[in-house]
């Protein structure tokens, strides 16, 4: 049959989603370009905080509205199906099936299943997805996801509630995985709950700095891109590996959430002002002209003017290089629920000042850029002008540096640009030898 897939949420969702496709093509389906013309559309929805779930409705009634013109069939996949299944299976009666995050294996019973005119719900394990993957990111980059799952049980968070326990991939899958992607693919960003906690629930220890070791043999990988590592987890041989080896990017993606004690306490989180503090200084140390990103909730419950202040005092003091910011938002089944909500007003108004204080912070920052020399991946070409990632830009959720064509550039391969502007975020180069 011809199937379409729609991928929501975050990058680790794009990668089950990217499993999904290689998995039905396996079954012998063939993959729609066009997700309105096909016989089944797949919808891989997430459902971490409340705007994620209102996407996922939104979503799903949008392309009902083509059921029956356009495709015949329509299954919900991932984190809305795991954990709403049973709330909105009657509400929804477009959807042909619910598919949980464990049950992907039994795709081809159900497709046969909602056929037959049945309405599915399945949740239950049917066993790990296949180690191929059908990429969706350009090219030449591509998610590696190390692990699912999570163990910090941050009084916000549904993930363990979702995902389950903090489950590693076995390290010779994960290279096999790469390799698989083909010698198109010259960065790989590893992903997951917790990347600094990869292997310790299967071998006993953590093995991130192993499975950093196999990649960097691939010789077509040339940059290996960490993201979300909990502070908590780092380790000296760790900062080592990220120093010594040339493949591993200078680039860390650490959440830290909060700065004040008080709410990083009733988070759960496992880190203090201090500790934070110590471990930015560490890594700059020991780690010239590391970038590091980061992301910070604002609004959380009981967070006063005295909090919030503690956060603007960080982020003043430390300048990060890319940061993020998020709303809090109160998800029922979570600790946090249970604590003084902060008024809606004011989470947006504390989200508004942080924006205003970062892009600040952020200007300052690129104009030391200017006259300096990077080495830049190019993504792609718009409006003239072709745009790429030097190492402190990771894809979609960092800026770009913008440049000519000189040299016939391709997509896909690395160029050294020297700065030459800077803009609120982007930056513009020019070709050097």
């Amino acid at each position: 049959m011809k199937v379409g897939v729609v991928s929501l949420g975050c990058d680790k969702n794009r990668v089950d989603s990217e499993h999904i496709m290689a998995l039905l093509i396996s079954y012998g389906h063939i993959i729609s370009q066009d997700v309105t013309k096909c016989d089944i559309l797949f919808i891989n929805t997430c459902a971490f905080i409340e705007k994620a779930k209102k996407e996922a409705i939104d979503t799903i009634l949008e392309y009902a509205k083509y059921k029956g013109k356009h495709f015949k069939k329509m299954i919900v996949l991932g984190c809305l199906a795991q954990r709403y299944a049973s709330e909105i299976f009657d509400e929804l009666p477009e959807v042909d099936a619910f598919v949980g995050i464990r049950a992907y294996k039994n795709l081809d019973k159900i497709i046969d299943q909602v056929f037959q005119n049945k309405r599915i719900v399945d949740l239950n394990y049917a066993g790990e997805l296949p180690h191929l993957r059908l990429i969706t990111t350009p090219f030449h980059y591509a998610y590696l996801k190390i692990a699912d799952g999570c163990n910090n049980n941050c009084s916000y968070c549904t993930i363990p509630k979702i995902r389950g326990k903090f489950t590693s991939g076995k390290t010779e899958d994960l290279v096999y995985e790469v390799k698989a992607l083909g010698k198109t693919i010259k960065e790989i960003i590893l992903i997951a709950q917790d990347t600094t906690l990869y292997g310790t629930d299967i071998y006993g220890e953590t093995r991130l700095i192993d499975l950093i070791q196999m990649l960097s043999k691939i010789e077509n990988i040339e940059w290996i891109r960490l993201m979300y590592c909990y502070p908590e987890h780092f380790s000296d041989e760790l900062i080592g590996e990220i120093n010594s080896n040339p493949k591993v990017v200078k680039y860390l993606d650490i959440p830290f959430q909060h700065a004040s004690d008080e709410i990083l306490r009733k988070m759960n989180r496992h880190s203090t002002n201090k500790s934070i503090g110590e471990l930015i200084n560490k890594l700059r140390r020991d780690i010239p002209d590391v970038a590091i990103r980061s992301t910070f909730m604002t609004g959380f419950p009981t967070e006063t003017e005295k909090d919030f202040k503690t956060l603007l005092d960080f982020l003043k003091r430390f300048r990060l290089d890319n940061v993020g910011f998020f709303v809090y938002s109160n998800e029922e089944g979570t600790d946090a629920s249970e604590l003084m909500q902060v008024e809606e007003k004011d989470k947006v108004f504390r989200y508004n000042e942080c924006y205003k204080l970062q892009q600040k912070i952020f200007f300052e920052k690129n104009k030391q850029y200017i006259g300096k020399t990077f080495k830049v991946l190019c993504d792609g070409s718009k409006n003239g002008r072709f745009y790429g990632r030097a190492y402190f830009q990771a894809p979609d959720v960092d800026t770009i540096v913008l440049f000519k064509d000189k040299e016939n550039v391709k997509i896909g391969e690395f160029y050294n640009l020297k700065i030459t502007q800077c803009f609120d975020y982007d930056l513009f180069g020019e070709l050097v030898n």
